[in-house]
């Protein structure tokens, strides 16, 4: 192909990153600034007046976009320009919108105008009607080398999209109409038509099958023999592009690909999650591809996912990561840029961005961003990176002074948190340390957080006297309200630190400051007789203490402390107090009433056998799971299955000739022989302790196997 490896000068212009040039960067923000400062179009309609009021209420009211859109489109471009570009810079991955605007220029022939918009859209929207717009415009007003030049470029960036198959049919058809004028353009004529076909048909897009049939012509017009050849040589090519097709068709399914792009929203929801099973689909290399042609269809993905979610810096952050992990930090870098100018406001992105351009030495690019970022969003979080950043790269004086600044501009305790935590940790400094705490305890004075910051900090150091000092200070300056917390912690305090008449003391005080009896002193024995996850206490005694307690807090049993017992007896008891921490995870999620379900898995776990070698069906278990059910007192009776319904009876048939005194598998086997029955009905029972009765169960593994045991006899 002529030039094939040749960039032109508009492709290489195309193709220059933003990142590259920080002042075009600049300039185009300041202009899409300047737009949005025009909110009024320069023309006015019914239609549009009620535009702007529904944008003035809500900026991202996309119908009453539209419609201001529209209504330009039937006034002279002179008048039209600014409502497009104001329209595009809201939303700047509207590709069909952005080939409605160029068309409008190019019919009144500015061309420079439209080579401008081409070469800021193309590459922030990989739409197909803004890419094809841009080839038949080359097409029509270049050479014949520079068009093939833009239809390769377009293929390159676009070559992946299922709907692609318009480009190649333009180029395909373009190459057709080409007029040699001697044997030697013939023939590359001929290789260019040749080498269209062949890689439109390793394509996944649709018509692959008009492709196929254009190809068999083309070859056998020329020579059939060696068309049988290269047919047989394609044909598995295009049987595999035409399978993936099919299966990347049906994963796009529902995807709204002309959506504007907004800001996240709950309407969105559903695209956003159907765009994400897209993307983990092919990321999944479901057609099993060679690395670089799975990355190729990944990135591709991503491109299309960022025209609807362009305004979704999670996204952004993704694709950064995506490039990343393969170490592809150019490509991850000008993704973050890109995302910087979708997402302006989002820290995050400049965060990654700034520890990108830091590991690269690009130092005043840095501290450019982080202030970017100020002038932007200012928060703490900024400042608190700003200064680790300077830490690192500066030294101590240059992150001290950032603190002094921050702290005038900022009102937040993290602030001292964390200038604090660089003196002791970085610059080992605890004079300094301990200065800037103090120093936040007097511009938060009742800051309950900050205080237990500090606590934490004297804490970490074992500064017993500091300490101590700290708490009686806090317990005179805070409100009523906090001393609670601040009196547990001292408790906490004294119980480590402290002997044992010293912490009593503290203890009764305690009590006669906000009050808590016998409950808070139980609390506090538990505490100080237990070591982490150790304690000395029984399961069932943990049981009481926990009802008692109302599960406040969360205690793990050691075995091991228990008092020796048999197998049995240790199986009966195995039911953890870790139950307990789990009550409210199971309430909050599944709606259910905890205690009854507690109680239910309590009469699961006492129906296992209590020594047995006997490996349990594990289809039999979980059905028995499944049949448990949803409120069980002790063992389930026939009354409580009565009060559950005729429902409970069309769902299981554990109801089905249930004796009171007695729990029957849940599942019967149909077609059960009298000789089962008879082995299940003289089954040993165990007695099964409850909280409101004992009832007889049964050892319904052991059932099982007399009941095979009489099958295989």
């Amino acid at each position: 192909m002529e030039n094939q490896n040749e960039q032109s000068e508009w492709e290489t212009n195309l193709e220059q990153p933003i990142k590259e040039n920080r002042e075009l960067q600049e300039a185009d923000r300041n202009e899409e600034n300047n737009d949005n400062n025009v909110r009024k179009p320069t023309f006015q309609t019914p239609k549009t007046i009620e535009a702007e009021q529904k944008i003035h209420a809500d900026p991202w009211d996309t119908d009453a976009w539209v419609t201001l859109f529209m209504e330009a489109q039937n006034q002279p471009i002179e008048v039209a320009r600014s409502t497009y570009k104001l329209f595009l810079s809201q939303f700047p991955t509207a590709g069909r919108y952005w080939k409605l605007y160029i068309e409008h220029e190019w019919k009144q022939g500015n061309e420079e105008v439209v080579e401008d918009t081409f070469q800021k859209a193309l590459l922030t929207c990989h739409h197909i009607d803004l890419w094809k717009t841009y080839t038949d415009y080359i097409r029509s007003r270049k050479s014949r080398t520079e068009a093939t030049e833009a239809y390769e470029f377009a293929l390159k960036h676009l070559g992946l999209d299922i709907q692609i198959n318009h480009l190649w049919n333009d180029y395909i058809v373009f190459i057709q109409e080409w007029e040699p004028r001697n044997a030697q353009e013939e023939n590359t004529k001929r290789d260019q038509l040749r080498s269209a076909y062949q890689r439109a048909l390793q394509t996944p897009m649709y018509n692959l099958d008009n492709f196929w049939k254009e190809y068999e012509n083309f070859e056998n017009s020329l020579n059939r023999t060696l068309a049988k050849g290269l047919l047989s040589e394609y044909q598995p090519l295009y049987s595999a592009a035409r399978a993936e097709f099919r299966a990347r068709k049906n994963r796009r399914e529902g995807l709204l690909l002309n959506v504007l792009a907004c800001p996240p929203s709950p309407k969105m929801e559903e695209q956003v999650r159907l765009w994400r099973k897209y993307i983990e689909g092919e990321k999944s290399n479901p057609h099993k591809l060679e690395t670089e042609e799975l990355h190729k269809r990944v990135v591709a993905a991503y491109e299309q996912a960022i025209i609807c979610l362009y305004r979704y810096p999670d996204l952004w952050l993704e694709i950064y990561f995506y490039h990343v992990q393969r170490r592809d930090l150019d490509t991850a870098k000008e993704y973050l840029y890109r995302g910087i100018q979708a997402c302006p406001e989002c820290a995050m992105l400049y965060f990654c961005l700034a520890d990108l351009e830091e590991s690269m030495k690009n130092f005043s690019i840095v501290e450019s961003l982080y202030e970017e970022l100020l002038k932007l969003s200012p928060s703490s979080l900024v400042y608190i990176q700003y200064m680790q950043f300077l830490r690192r790269v500066k030294g101590i004086d240059a992150s001290r002074k950032l603190f002094l600044r921050a702290r005038k501009e900022i009102s937040d305790y993290h602030l001292y948190i964390a200038a604090a935590e660089l003196e002791y940790y970085r610059n080992k400094n605890l004079d300094a340390a301990l200065n800037i705490f103090e120093l936040g305890l007097k511009s938060f004075p009742q800051v309950l957080d900050f205080a237990l910051e500090f606590i934490a900090f004297l804490w970490m150091l074992g500064d017993e006297t500091n300490l101590q000092a700290l708490f009686e200070r806090l317990l005179l300056e805070y409100p009523v309200e906090d001393s609670p917390v601040i009196w547990d912690k001292y408790c906490q305090f004294a119980q480590s630190f402290f002997g044992l008449e010293k912490r009593r003391e503290i203890e009764m005080r305690r009590l006669e400051a906000i009050g808590g009896g016998e409950k808070f002193l139980l609390e506090s024995a538990l505490s100080y007789y237990s070591f982490r996850d150790v304690n000395g206490w029984t399961s069932s005694d943990l049981l009481y203490i926990g009802d008692s307690l109302n599960s406040r807090q969360s205690i793990h049993t050691v075995s091991s402390l228990e008092p020796k017992s048999t197998k049995s007896t240790t199986k009966r008891n195995r039911t953890s107090i870790d139950s307990k921490r789990t009550e409210s995870n199971f309430s909050s999620h599944w709606g259910g009433n905890s205690g009854s379900l507690l109680e239910s898995l309590q009469a699961l776990m006492n129906m296992f056998p209590f020594a047995s070698d006997i490996i349990p069906d594990v289809n039999y278990v979980l059905n028995l799971v499944v049949c448990t059910p949803d409120n069980v007192q002790g063992i389930p009776n026939i009354q409580n299955e009565k009060s559950r319904g005729e429902k409970r009876k069309n769902t299981s048939d554990w109801s089905k000739g249930m004796n009171p005194n007695s729990l029957s598998p849940p599942h019967r086997m149909n077609g059960m022989s009298t000789e089962e029955e008879e082995v299940e009905e003289n089954a040993p029972t165990y007695n099964v302790p409850s909280d409101n009765q004992r009832l007889p169960t049964r050892d319904i593994f052991r059932v099982r196997q007399a009941q095979r045991q009489a099958k295989s006899t």
